[in-house]
């Protein structure tokens, strides 16, 4: 099914004129048969062409970074129109799969819907769908969400009718090198599909929020801090006492943390190494004392950071089927990064202005709730009878909380999660 590309068999001498200067003077084709089938892949200067090949609905090209030698393959698909060759198409795509072995892009027109929200107008076969999804689910494969339409197809009829079949998914892998991946849909000038622009970029590394890890809780350096830190002047019950030991604990915390556990999975590959060096002398020679011994704390060192690594991955996971599930696996880890990558704003309209920029965007987003909620202390008056089309009987909200009352809702409370912004667990 696959063929290695062969260069001769194009006429290029089109593509290299339509290109941009700063593209290389390369591209992967497939000629359409009529005016549907066909497919290209180019890219910037500062990749090379490693190999490439086809098959009869795509075709993939691996490319390497010059700068820093990190390889990618590049598929983009065209999908057949008729429904009786989709199995096949499918099919096919498993067959590439099994040929990928570095991080992997792959895009273009399926001719397939995930769902029924993603077509209107006929129905289409709940059987072609169940085996698209099963496709992407045995694959692993994240669909990277559409962020500015809905659609990316259109009939262009007097009663058009409209389909997402257009898509571009990636692997697990290439999901945690690039910690922000956002698909945004392009101006249709000519063609009836929405080009498709996928942003491939790492996060600005802002300060992040205060946050505590459950693992620091099991720790008694940190347990010892945070005692020290709230026994300061405990006989203040103020308001601002509580205020400045929760600033001075989350500094304290937060250097004690860098100091240690900076990079946990560094450590915890170099003490594998180790084990590995001394499993490895072990063969040709019995160890010495200390050898054994010094083993023996690498080994337990190891395993601690092979928990901690554990609990961090669980308190970052959302969904019960991922925390019950597998957390070895790299689609584990994809799925419980993609909640940050989802809920990050890449682009706002504001007055009338898109803005990018990420502090534009907060202080856009900070003058909005200013204007709906005021100054720092301001006064917000509540006057029920405007929440209410009656006059309810409302008095009973005044009274006191109950301790029992306090103490049913704090046991409502997730165990492991933070109720408020100031990164404390319940």
């Amino acid at each position: 099914m696959l063929q290695e590309t062969k260069w001769s068999e194009f006429n290029l001498s089109y593509y290299y004129r339509v290109l941009p200067s700063f593209f290389d003077k390369n591209c992967v084709v497939v000629h359409a048969k009529g005016s549907a089938g066909g497919i290209l892949i180019a890219w910037k200067k500062n990749y090379q062409l490693i190999s490439s090949w086809a098959t009869p609905h795509s075709c993939s090209a691996l490319l390497k970074q010059i700068s820093s030698g990190a390889l990618l393959v590049v598929t983009n698909v065209y999908g057949p129109s008729t429904d009786d060759r989709k199995p096949a198409f499918i099919q096919e795509l498993r067959c590439l799969a099994a040929l990928v072995q570095h991080p992997w892009i792959l895009g273009g027109d399926f001719n397939l819907v995930h769902w029924l929200i993603n077509h209107t107008g006929n129905t289409r076969s709940f059987r072609l769908m169940s085996l698209f999804n099963d496709l992407i689910r045995d694959l692993q494969l994240i669909d990277i969400p559409l962020k500015n339409r809905q659609f990316t197809w259109c009939s262009n009829r007097p009663q058009p009718s409209h389909s997402k079949i257009d898509r571009i998914f990636v692997s697990p892998d290439l999901s945690q090198q690039f910690s922000l991946l956002s698909l945004h849909a392009l101006e249709v000038l000519v063609s009836d599909h929405a080009p498709l622009l996928l942003n491939c970029v790492t996060e600005p590394n802002p300060r992040r929020h205060f946050k505590i890890e459950l693992f620091w809780l099991t720790n008694s350096q940190a347990t010892n801090i945070i005692q020290e830190v709230w026994n300061q002047n405990k006989e203040d019950l103020s308001l601002q006492r509580f205020n400045l030991s929760v600033q001075s604990m989350h500094g304290r915390l937060r250097d004690w943390h860098c100091n240690n556990f900076s990079e946990v999975e560094k450590q915890l590959h170099f003490c594998k190494n180790t084990l590995l060096f001394f499993d490895q002398i072990e063969e040709r020679r019995n160890l010495e004392g200390h050898e054994r011994k010094f083993r023996i704390i690498v080994r337990e060192r190891a395993y601690k950071l092979a928990c901690i690594i554990e609990t961090r991955w669980h308190q970052r996971s959302r969904c019960k089927w991922l925390q019950s599930g597998d957390k070895n696996t790299r689609y584990f880890h994809a799925v419980a990064s993609s909640r940050h990558r989802k809920n990050h704003v890449t682009f706002l309209m504001h007055q009338d202005q898109v803005l990018t920029n990420d502090v534009m965007i907060r202080s856009a987003f900070k003058s909005h709730m200013e204007s709906l909620l005021g100054v720092e202390n301001s006064v917000i008056q509540f006057n029920p009878s405007k929440l209410y089309p009656s006059n309810p009987n409302l008095e009973f909200l005044q009274d006191h909380f109950t301790e029992t009352e306090i103490e049913v809702a704090v046991k409502q409370l997730a165990r492991n999660k933070a109720s408020g912004p100031d990164g404390l667990p319940n």
